[in-house]
């Protein structure tokens, strides 16, 4: 019986820490904030020019649940089922970011999707890259993510 109070007590408490409202703002709001960062933005150099050739990857539509499509760079990885996603930084979807995800899935032997937070738009100023990451609606965000997430449970279940 004393094991039971024991741990009807942990997880009770457990319960009540788990309930507290975050201290914090939303990931996508703080991500966003960034572009205000004077200090932020001037650490980042201007992106070199980058043109990718020999890629295996190609881009890709998907639908999302907010009813547009959303794109992203996909490299297929035959026989696997596991799939990573990738993240842009503030530039968005460049070929930087290709050839990086050509690595991963390179190293790795998976499925990899490099997703287009910013609906097609690429930065290659600082100014315009703030723009792109502040213009990020969070629920517009969130829809990309889940559906790229769709897409991968629903080709590793065809697999």
């Amino acid at each position: 019986m004393k094991n039971y109070l024991l741990v009807v007590s942990i997880l009770t408490a457990a319960t009540a820490v788990a309930q507290r409202p975050s201290c914090c703002s939303p990931a996508i709001e703080g991500f966003a904030s960034m572009g205000d960062d004077m200090e932020f933005v001037a650490i980042h150099d201007e992106p070199l020019a980058l043109e990718a050739t020999d890629l295996e990857g190609t881009m890709i539509s998907y639908s999302t649940a907010d009813g547009k499509t959303a794109s992203a760079y996909f490299i297929p990885q035959e026989g696997s089922t596991d799939y990573l996603l990738v993240y842009h930084e503030w530039w968005g979807l460049n070929d930087h970011i290709k050839v990086f995800a050509e690595r991963l899935h390179a190293d790795l032997n998976i499925n990899v999707i490099a997703l287009d937070m910013y609906d097609g738009k690429v930065a290659t100023t600082r100014e315009a890259a703030g723009t792109y990451m502040q213009a990020l609606d969070a629920s517009r965000g969130q829809a990309i993510v889940e559906g790229a997430i769709a897409l991968a449970n629903e080709q590793s279940n065809n697999a």
